[in-house]
C-alpha cells in the first residue's frame, strides 16, 4: 500500500459491468465500507478519517446520487438495486474480511446487502438504520421540508450541524443534496423510506450486528432500531442519550466502541 493511500484520500472508480461505482480509500488495515446517509458523506468527515487509522477505509458514493455518476444509474428504481451495485462494487474491489457501517439510510442499504449475501462480511454496525417501518412512531418525511432543514433535523444539536455545514449551506452543498433527494424520491418514496419486505428477511443475516440508535433521533424512531434488533439473531441496540440521526458526528466514541 503507498504512502499516499495511507495518509489521503484516494478516489477511484470501480467497473462492475454496467458503469462505475466511485469509492473514497484511505488507511491500511482490514476493510471498511461505509455506506452513507442519503444525502452524503459530511465534509471533512473527521469520523472517517480516524477510523482509517486503524482500517482500510472504502466511502463509496451513492450510485445515482451527487457525485455517483447519475447517468450510469438512471434505470435503478429501489433501494435493493442500489445494494446489488455497491455489493457488486465490494466483489470486484476484492477486499475480504470486511467490516460494514451503514449510517442512516446506508443502514437500509447495508441490511439489504446482508439479506442478500453476508459472506463478504465478517461484522456490520448500523447507525439508526431506515428500512423497517414502525408500527407507532412515523420515519419523517424528508419531502416536506427542504434539503437543509432535514439536515439539520438530523442533529440533536444543531452546533454540529454548523460546524460541518456552517451557519447556512453552500449553494453546491444545496445542489448536491438536492441532487440526493431526486434519487431518494426515486427509489425509496413509495412506501416511504422503508421495504415491507425486509424485516421478514433480516433472521436470514447470519453475522454479528450492532446498532447504534440516538435516543433524540428526529429522522427515525428507537422503535425501528428495536425491530431490527429483535429480528437479526444475536444482534445488539445501543442507544445514545442526547445524541440525534448522525451519532458519528454527535457521539462518535459509541459508534467506534461498536465497531471495535
Amino acid at each position: 500500500m503507498s504512502a499516499a493511500t495511507e495518509t489521503s484520500w484516494v478516489q477511484q472508480d470501480i467497473d462492475i459491468g454496467s458503469g462505475l461505482v466511485s469509492v473514497r480509500k484511505k488507511g491500511s488495515g482490514p476493510a471498511l465500507w461505509c455506506i452513507p446517509r442519503d444525502n452524503g458523506h459530511p465534509p471533512g468527515d473527521p469520523f472517517l478519517d480516524a477510523l482509517a487509522e486503524t482500517y482500510t477505509v472504502f466511502a463509496p458514493t451513492l450510485p445515482g446520487f451527487s457525485g455517483g455518476r447519475t447517468s450510469d444509474w438512471t434505470w435503478a428504481s429501489s433501494v435493493r438495486d442500489v445494494a446489488t451495485l455497491l455489493s457488486a462494487a465490494i466483489r470486484r474491489e476484492g477486499s475480504t474480511d470486511n467490516v460494514l457501517l451503514g449510517l442512516g439510510f446506508g443502514g437500509w442499504i447495508a441490511l439489504e446487502m446482508l439479506t442478500a449475501d453476508p459472506t463478504p462480511f465478517t461484522k456490520a454496525v448500523l447507525v439508526s438504520p431506515l428500512g423497517v417501518r414502525p408500527v407507532k412512531g412515523m420515519i419523517f418525511d424528508q419531502f416536506l421540508v427542504n434539503a437543509e432543514l432535514y439536515a439539520r433535523r438530523m442533529f440533536h444539536d444543531e452546533a454540529n450541524f454548523r460546524a460541518l455545514y456552517g451557519e447556512l449551506a453552500s449553494f453546491e452543498q444545496l445542489f448536491e443534496w438536492e441532487d440526493d433527494r431526486e434519487m431518494a424520491s426515486r427509489v425509496a418514496w413509495k412506501p416511504l423510506m422503508n421495504n415491507p419486505s425486509l424485516l421478514p428477511l433480516l433472521p436470514s443475516i447470519t453475522i454479528p450486528v450492532t446498532i447504534v440508535h440516538g435516543e433524540s433521533d428526529r429522522i427515525v424512531p428507537v422503535e425501528a432500531s428495536d425491530m431490527i434488533a429483535n429480528a437479526i439473531p444475536g444482534a445488539s441496540l445501543v442507544r445514545v442519550p442526547n445524541c440525534g440521526h448522525a451519532a458519528d458526528i454527535e457521539s462518535p466514541a459509541s459508534v467506534r466502541q461498536a465497531i471495535g
